[in-house]
């Protein structure tokens, strides 16, 4: 039976949030409305969650990602009708495995004709970037990739680094899991449906009680309007069919595999002669 994944939230009190600009000029807007936590429950554990190490050398008040809810929302967006598209078993098998990105990566740094191997790099794996999510705006942030295959959509996280060197950042550094498509496709939408809903709630209480904060600006019609323009957009990626010409994909990323094993090849051999030394 397919196990569950979840993505959850909670919006901080719009009395509490902390306004952006210098004072006399600080203003709110539909994203820094939505400054509050999020976290993804999985089969292993929470992901996105700090662990007790992590807080207590830094002193953050929650166990969870606080930061815009309004990220994560938006990253989810833009990669959900690529997510959805299933993936060719034999494509995935091959960028899915352990150590392919640092094989992209050595591939990219060895050598010269830099931008050729850019080129193809982009035909090979432009489909794959669409199905990943990083956390930048987090420091020692998370790498996400989910794809699906058949009937299943795998969701694969990893952390860029330790905090000090030595100090787990996250409870649940790295992981791959694997969710039935419909009910990952409902966690995804129900995630997206719920924040906007939340937004809903608060937009319709400041149209209709006025923005009672004297510490910042707000434009309450532009902020009414953006709700709007999100809601349409929502329903827009909700609708949003990508049709992947995997033929073509396929013979980049044969050629792609192809170059870096010729050049993994050459790099042994390289190390190897300079192993002998001189007679």
């Amino acid at each position: 039976m397919p196990v569950e994944l979840k993505f959850c939230f909670e919006f901080d009190a719009v009395a509490n949030i902390e306004p952006w600009g210098e004072p006399g000029r600080a203003k709110l807007h539909w994203f820094g409305l939505t400054s509050g936590r999020y976290w993804i429950e999985t089969p292993v554990g929470e992901v996105l969650r700090y662990t007790n190490e992590i807080l207590a050398v830094k002193g953050w008040p929650s166990c969870h990602v606080d930061y815009q809810v309004a990220r994560m929302f938006e990253d989810l967006q833009q990669c959900l009708p690529s997510v959805l598209e299933a993936v060719p078993l034999d494509i995935a098998q091959i960028v899915a495995q352990p150590g392919w990105p640092d094989r992209v990566t050595a591939f990219i740094e060895e050598g010269e004709e830099r931008e050729n191997k850019w080129d193809l790099i982009e035909a090979a794996l432009d489909w794959w970037q669409d199905r990943h999510i990083d956390t930048l705006h987090l420091k020692h942030g998370q790498n996400f990739h989910l794809w699906r295959t058949d009937d299943e959509v795998h969701v694969q996280w990893e952390t860029m680094d330790n905090y000090d060197g030595s100090t787990p950042v996250f409870l649940v550094p790295k992981g791959c899991v694997n969710i039935g498509v419909v009910q990952f496709r409902d966690a995804a939408y129900g995630f997206c449906e719920a924040v906007l809903g939340e937004m809903r709630g608060r937009v319709d209480a400041i149209k209709r009680n006025g923005w009672l904060r004297a510490d910042c600006s707000l434009d309450v019609e532009h902020l009414a309007d953006e709700q709007t323009r999100r809601e349409q957009a929502f329903l827009e990626v909700r609708n949003r069919i990508i049709a992947t010409e995997w033929t073509n994909v396929r013979a980049q990323l044969m050629e792609l595999v192809e170059q870096i094993g010729r050049a993994e090849r050459v790099g042994m051999n390289e190390r190897g002669r300079g192993d002998i030394g001189p007679v």
